[in-house]
């Protein structure tokens, strides 16, 4: 209805003046123009109280990404009929490649952990919600630097097997032997690097 329709513009106006001030935008219009074509094409509302709403257009400036917790919520078609009380909104650039995707998929992965959107929904301030998803990130890196170290004490073993067999063969003179072992520090240091660069490892 039309009281409906007014309400939900409103909050995803207000939205988008939130990206305007953060500085993203340099076409208010035709950004505000593409987040209610993106929404005509289908709702954005995902369900559990979350909407997810984006723009992609020439007239965003640089990839960003806002939140809004909304008081008792909004009606917003969402896919669950429930109200919306949690919104995202996404800008992006045409020019900038899969950033608005890498930016919905990482957003999509951390809502799926219930406490996590309980805790954000239950901020009273700015800060204490950033501090939510802070905590996460952290909680999130903690995770993955174990199977990181593990790797990484995986590769010193088998260095240390590679370098003891080295020691044992009879044809190889000192001085071969202990090029062949640098050779295998040499290795073992640059798989070591690259874990620490990865995100995460396969467990």
């Amino acid at each position: 209805d039309e009281h409906y329709a007014s309400v939900y513009e409103e909050v995803l106006k207000k939205a988008v003046e939130l990206m305007v001030r953060q500085g993203n935008i340099t076409d208010k219009e035709q950004y505000l123009k593409a987040v209610f074509a993106r929404e005509e094409e289908s709702t954005t509302g995902v369900g559990d109280g979350i909407a997810i709403p984006h723009g992609r257009c020439e007239g965003v400036s640089q990839p960003g990404l806002i939140a809004m917790v909304i008081p008792n919520g909004v009606d917003y078609d969402a896919l669950d009929d429930e109200p919306v009380d949690l919104l995202f909104l996404i800008a992006a650039n045409p020019n900038s490649g899969s950033a608005h995707i890498d930016i919905l998929s990482k957003l999509s992965g951390m809502l799926m952990n219930d406490e996590f959107t309980s805790a954000l929904k239950a901020a009273k301030s700015p800060q204490e919600f950033l501090k939510v998803i802070d905590d996460a990130e952290n909680e999130k890196d903690a995770k993955a630097q174990v199977p990181k170290e593990e790797a990484k004490k995986e590769i010193d073993a088998a260095a240390e097997e590679a370098k003891k067999t080295i020691d044992s063969l009879t044809d190889l003179t000192e001085e071969e032997k202990k090029e062949k072992k640098n050779a295998i520090d040499a290795a073992s240091d640059t798989a070591k690097e690259e874990i620490d660069q990865k995100t995460t490892i396969e467990q």
